[in-house]
């Protein structure tokens, strides 16, 4: 039996592909928080052209009319193959970008909701909105620009970027990322996508938590999945926390190898599958955790015949003699 977790976030992984001379649309997938309203479909539209030596990225606020509160706060790329040493892009120089917003170029300490994946052997760029404008980042409609000089040949796109980092042991997976928050004040959650391509060898582990009405232990048609629920993910050498999203599923992309999944426990609730689970994740074979809950009945206090109970200002202070409820232990079974 389990106890499950508590709201905090995080969720699926995906990227919709760019065709050949499209713009990459890179959507949010993982959240922090509780997010913000108006962070439910935030995409990133990202573009390279190469001129002159010069490689010119447009960053694009493509998210759907319905997230006017969206803006990109951070956005990190990468601009070394680690294998060879190689730089693609260096020399970052800010074109063109909204006059309430102010993006500058640094070294990136990781990205929010991806600390644990977005890690490399050389340091990548952030491009960093500054908090002091009004608006903290580009809203949905709004591009940002900026140059770079290059070793990528003329007339080349997004594309081309993308497979400089194909292969070997660099991951193209972590070439470019997001962090979306409010367009306009600070609190609450934000959101966060990255790009998950180039990386051979990736599978897909999906992990849902879903109310099991009838207790069987099994998702039956008609049962919800459960948003906010907090799972850890160990084993290769990699551990991090993880938690459902809005749509109660969670998906990571992870490399072949053993893996236990962990649910975190939650006062309140009660699980009706193993608190952990053993997973293989085979290269090209995609995975599934599921786990059940429900909540537990409420707990009441009984007062012993000829106890006394005192009840000032709505509060029992109970004497000696008050029975506590019957309370549940939670077993961890694998």
């Amino acid at each position: 039996m389990l106890t499950t977790p508590k709201v905090s976030v995080f969720v699926c992984v995906c990227l919709l592909a760019a065709p050949a001379g499209a713009a990459l649309i890179i959507p949010g997938s993982r959240e922090e928080g509780p997010p913000d309203p108006g962070l439910a479909d935030i995409r990133l539209s990202v573009d390279l052209a190469v001129a002159g030596g010069m490689a010119v990225m447009t960053f694009i606020n493509a998210s759907s009319p319905a997230d006017t509160s969206a803006a990109f706060k951070e956005i990190v790329v990468d601009t070394c193959d680690d294998d060879t040493g190689t730089a693609v892009l260096w020399n970052p120089q800010v074109l063109n970008q909204p006059p309430d917003v102010s993006y500058t170029a640094v070294d990136s300490n990781g990205l929010p909701c991806f600390q644990g994946f977005t890690t490399d052997a050389t340091a990548l760029l952030s491009l960093l909105a500054d908090p002091a404008p009004p608006k903290q980042g580009i809203g949905p409609g709004e591009t940002l620009q900026v140059q770079f000089d290059t070793c990528l040949p003329d007339g080349a796109g997004i594309n081309d970027y993308l497979a400089f980092f194909d292969g070997g042991s660099d991951t193209g997976m972590y070439s470019i990322g997001f962090h979306a928050i409010r367009a306009t004040g600070v609190g609450g959650g934000g959101l966060a996508g990255l790009y998950q391509g180039g990386q051979p060898g990736a599978s897909t582990l999906t992990v849902i938590n879903f109310m099991d009405s009838d207790q069987d232990g099994v998702l039956d048609p008609g049962e919800p999945l459960l948003a906010g629920w907090d799972f850890l993910v160990e084993g290769g050498g990699y551990s991090g926390m993880f938690t459902t999203g809005p749509g109660g599923e969670l998906v990571i992309d992870l490399q072949a190898g053993q893996y236990t999944v962990t649910a975190q426990g939650m006062p309140g609730w009660t699980g009706t599958t193993p608190y952990t689970y053993d997973v293989s994740i085979v290269e090209g074979v995609d995975a599934t955790a599921e786990f059940g809950s429900i909540p537990e009945p409420a707990t009441l206090a009984f007062l012993a015949a000829g106890a006394l109970g005192l009840l000032r200002r709505r509060r029992l202070r109970p004497a000696s003699g008050c029975l506590a409820g019957r309370k549940r232990s939670n077993a961890t079974v694998s």
